[in-house]
């Protein structure tokens, strides 16, 4: 592995550890660590203006009205939440009062504890999507190095992450099966896919997958991610931006989450980003569309990402209906190096996998 990468690894866990509760002893730390970094001379989150600052190819993906992000951001805390198939949670009974929604089902692989679920909102005559990050310690430590994949034959130069793709796959069938039955009874409708953090990498590559071989055809797509990871390489993210469909691509503040898989790594963002710059008013305005990356949004703000940004988007905090068992907590969320815990020590503790946890997600990212 590239000594650049390895020094990636080392400082994201390191920041994360650090930042995610900040006292006043431990600001010397942080300004150390950026100390740290500009000294390297290469900006081992978000590479330089000869990667992913350089101008487009062409951008086709439209932009969608910003006030969707914040509306389909109440549908996506929902997957935080357990039994919801109730749909009585905060989330969920706010947005039954702004319309009618009709819960269809959840969708779950305990391999890889991926979870989805498939809604209605039948006023904006949509299938809604969501798909939540894994939320549990198995296979965190599954790929140290950034492995790349090619799972298109027809092209080998499109190149995804190999454990995001994976665990997009897990749930893709019974996603795809299941949105052909609601068109069956709702020809109209269109099709909106969202996705928190893991859950917006496997989002955008579901979306993908389902556009490049016209797996709907004639339907309209529509995709909203929120704490997105890098997913994928230039020719992914280019092919991606050639879609005819509308995407946001939606960054709080600070977010750290965003700025992996490292650009040095290859790594590259599709369009368009919305950067929440101003996350009191949650005021926000979509980012230069002629470059990969716009320097002057969330990418401005490293490289002292802020990892609880990455937990509270448009005002709403995903950790509102998480529940953990008291081991969990522990393990899980006060000791980061819980993490690292082999998975048959863990099953020794009641902790159950159906919970969401945005902090342990984070480590996951970090570590691929």
């Amino acid at each position: 592995m590239h000594k650049s990468l390895l020094l990636f690894i080392g400082l994201s866990v390191l920041f994360a550890i650090v930042t995610t509760n900040p006292s006043d002893s431990s600001l010397p730390l942080i300004q150390w660590l950026n100390l740290v970094i500009r000294a390297i001379g290469v900006n081992v989150f978000d590479g330089n203006a000869n990667t992913n600052g350089g101008p487009l190819i062409s951008n086709n993906l439209s932009q969608p009205p910003m006030a969707n992000a914040e509306y389909y951001m109440h549908f996506q805390a929902a997957a935080s939440c357990s039994f919801i198939e109730d749909w009585t949670c905060p989330f969920c009974l706010y947005l039954s009062e702004q319309a009618k929604i009709s819960f269809v089902r959840v969708i779950e692989d305990p391999t890889y504890n991926t979870f989805a679920y498939i809604a209605l909102d039948h006023t904006n005559c949509s299938i809604i999507v969501v798909i939540r990050g894994t939320s549990n310690v198995q296979n965190i430590v599954e790929d140290l190095d950034f492995v790349f994949i090619s799972p298109w034959s027809t092209n080998s130069s499109i190149l995804v992450h190999k454990g995001f793709y994976a665990a997009m796959m897990s749930l893709y069938y019974e996603i795809v099966s299941t949105v052909n039955e609601q068109l069956i009874i709702n020809p109209t409708y269109r099709i909106v896919i969202l996705g928190h953090s893991l859950g917006g990498a496997e989002a955008a590559l579901l979306t993908f997958k389902l556009q490049i071989e016209d797996t709907y055809s004639g339907v309209n797509m529509e995709i909203y991610t929120y704490g997105e990871p890098r997913n994928g390489n230039k020719e992914y993210v280019n092919s991606f931006n050639a879609l005819k469909i509308s995407s946001a691509r939606v960054v709080e503040g600070s977010d750290l989450v965003p700025h992996f898989y490292p650009a040095i790594a290859g790594f590259y963002h599709r369009q368009n980003e919305l950067w929440i710059y101003d996350t009191v008013a949650n005021a926000a305005r979509y980012c230069d569309t002629t470059l990969y990356e716009d320097p002057t949004c969330s990418n401005s703000q490293g490289p002292l990402y802020n990892p609880v940004d990455h937990i509270i988007y448009y005002g709403l905090d995903i950790t509102e209906c998480v529940v953990l068992e008291p081991f969990g907590f522990v393990l899980q969320l006060l000791n980061p190096l819980g993490a690292f815990v082999p998975s048959w020590i863990i099953r020794l503790f009641p902790v159950s996998t159906g919970y969401y946890n945005p902090f342990l997600n984070l480590f996951q990212i970090v570590l691929g």
